[in-house]
């Protein structure tokens, strides 16, 4: 039941400690933001904000738990839906780490 919980901000730890040793590609953070329901020009905002992969990230997965832009339609911020999107950003490895 834990797996379809919603996920809030005081989850980020968790979820960004699990991505890590999951060995997750921080680079593919845009990806896997589309994948989760934001908008491009949401992501287009935090690249231009954030010069590190590694904060952009932690802003995309925090718009991720706050809801942001089509983020409901995608199934919300639970950890079933970061891990099909995973999962659909060829990110196996860290979607069976989750």
């Amino acid at each position: 039941s834990g797996h379809s919980q919603v996920l809030n901000v005081c989850d980020l730890d968790d979820i960004l400690t699990d991505l890590k040793d999951g060995h997750y590609y921080s680079s593919d953070w845009k990806d896997l933001g589309l994948k989760l329901g934001l908008y491009d020009t949401t992501l287009s905002a935090i690249e231009s904000n954030y010069f590190d992969v590694e904060d952009r990230l932690r802003k995309c997965i925090v718009k991720w738990l706050q809801r942001a832009n089509g983020v409901d339609d995608k199934g919300g911020p639970t950890w079933t839906t970061l891990v099909r999107a995973l999962e659909q950003c060829d990110s196996k490895p860290t979607a069976e780490h989750i």
